[in-house]
């Protein structure tokens, strides 16, 4: 049973919510400004609109980049520093006096955005215990989805009545107020070794990480081909008025708050079905777009489940990246998946235009529908044999709350703990090392008590080494019914006759080394 996650987690993660919501506003509010910016200054909407390309450029061109020149700056430093940048760029937004300025301004903002996106997720995965780390997730999921409902509508809304200017003003303000808070708040975290250039073709020899890069270019490419152009479809094809356009767009908007709920819940307990629906689910939505055009009801619940969907995609993705990655390479990776899914919304648009330019916008759902239809053998064929599951069922199944009722039994009992547990509970304990290690640790201590946190088949050797002490477990999983299968006589037959040799791949064998070496060096 889940515990609930505590303050110390609970506090920094809602600053980290607020400053996805104000980077994702400040992204999109000048969708909704572009007339009251290009009035400002005298140019055409088209070249004002040239606001939004370019940022979306910039953080597909520079996240990259721009991680792997601050990957050693430890997350605290580095947090701060990007959240301080976009505050004062979103100050020189205001205070532009021209258009050159408002577009280096903008520029500033996307090259915080580009940093930001690519370390919100690992550190919000590092501000939680294992058991919140979806959760943790889906919280700054959250932050994006509000900023979708109520950024952009807030913004527009700011700007018609108090002029763009007094819009920006309020996101900077909002950020300095999120950069104080965080400045008490964000925890500390031991800055690892920092990633270098050079690990870069290592990184990409990580099969199960290029398969989530080309997942999600092949998702968001069919993705964006129908939502760039959806208010002119909603306009033209299914001919709503502005109201009811406004109104589809905000459920589309909210569901992802029931995507961001779904995933928390759902997601680590069936993630081979979650993912698999995920891509099923796109391609469906984007097949039916033009046969629910006639229906305002049916299209509504349509977007609804659009939005879920696309929600879900996200954050799972976000987690898959990070779950087949270490600490030290995770923000860079993250960097490589913004800079795709930009790459992959550019693309989308741009696709979409060309449908639509030849007055073809009826269509966009059926060109989208094919990009995500291949996304979904993609994921069938290829990516699916590929996610990351390796786990030790025994050591997982050892929760840190279990520790902690079974040290309220025995408070002088020292915690041993196999490094294959779970963080949390690793947390805990005493001591982390191999079984042999925890046996000869055992043996030397003046300790007479102990929690053994691996295997029950330690307990033996503990207890002929250690007559005169007591050793007990945490809980009632500590059993592997695989390991009791390996007997003397197996063994001897097998050395006998040397059969059933199993040979494996090179590259196989390297990555199965990693875990060994990772285990080993938490042992040290």
């Amino acid at each position: 049973m889940k515990t609930k996650m505590t303050s110390k987690e609970r506090l920094p993660l809602i600053g980290m919510t607020v400053s996805a919501f104000i980077f994702n506003t400040s992204e999109f509010m000048p969708i909704g400004l572009l007339t009251d910016i290009a009035k400002s200054f005298s140019i055409s909407e088209a070249k004002a609109g040239m606001l939004i390309t370019v940022y979306s450029w910039i953080v597909m061109l520079l996240s990259l980049p721009l991680m792997l020149l601050v990957s050693k700056i430890d997350y605290k430093k580095l947090f701060m520093g990007t959240v301080a940048l976009f505050g004062i760029c979103q100050v020189l937004t205001v205070l532009s006096n021209s258009y050159g300025m408002l577009m280096a301004s903008r520029i500033g903002v996307a090259c915080a955005h580009a940093v930001f996106w690519s370390i919100a997720s690992p550190i919000a995965v590092r501000m939680a215990s294992e058991e919140h780390q979806s959760k943790a997730l889906s919280m700054v999921v959250t932050g994006t989805s509000v900023a979708t409902i109520a950024g952009l509508p807030l913004g527009k809304m700011i700007g018609h009545y108090a002029g763009w200017r007094i819009a920006f003003l309020i996101v900077a303000i909002i950020t300095f107020v999120v950069l104080t808070y965080m400045a008490f708040l964000f925890p500390k975290m031991e800055c690892g070794e920092p990633f270098r250039v050079k690990q870069l073709p290592e990184l990409f020899k990580n099969r199960a990480l290029v398969c989530i890069y080309i997942q999600t270019f092949l998702f968001v490419v069919g993705y964006y081909t129908s939502y760039s152009y959806i208010d002119p479809f909603l306009q033209q094809v299914a001919h709503m008025g502005n109201s009811t356009v406004t109104i589809t767009l905000f459920v589309f908007g909210a569901a992802g708050l029931l995507g961001s709920l779904l995933f928390s819940k759902f997601y680590d307990k069936y993630r081979h079905g979650f993912l698999r629906t995920v891509m099923i689910s796109l391609a469906v939505e984007l097949l039916l777009l033009l046969p629910a055009a006639g229906q305002p009801g049916f299209i509504m619940a349509l977007c609804a489940l659009w939005g879920i969907t696309v929600l879900v995609f996200n954050v799972s993705f976000q987690s898959e990246t990070i779950r087949c990655t270490d600490e030290q390479s995770s923000s860079v990776a993250m960097s490589i998946f913004s800079g795709i899914f930009n790459f992959g919304i550019g693309a989308g648009s741009f696709l979409g235009g060309i449908v639509c330019d030849k007055g073809q916008i009826s269509h966009i759902g059926f060109v989208g529908a094919a990009f995500a239809a291949v996304s979904v053998l993609f994921f069938l064929t290829c990516m699916s044999k590929n996610l990351v599951d390796g786990f030790c069922h025994v050591h997982k199944s050892i929760h840190s709350e279990d520790v902690k009722k079974a040290k309220e039994l025995h408070p002088d009992a020292l915690v041993l703990a196999h490094p294959e547990c779970t963080s949390d509970t690793l947390a805990l304990a005493d001591f982390i090392g191999s079984t042999s290690q925890i046996i000869d640790y055992a043996t030397a201590s003046d300790s007479k008590k102990f929690l053994i946190c691996t295997e029950m088949g330690v307990f033996y050797e503990l207890m002929q080494k250690n007559p005169d002490k007591k050793f007990f477990s945490v809980g009632h999983r500590q059993f592997c019914p695989n390991m009791k299968k390996v007997s003397l006589d197996k063994v001897l037959e097998k050395l006998e006759d040397l059969k059933d040799e199993v040979i494996l791949p090179e590259e196989m064998c390297e990555q199965a080394k990693k875990p060994l070496d990772e285990m080993l060096r938490l042992a040290q």
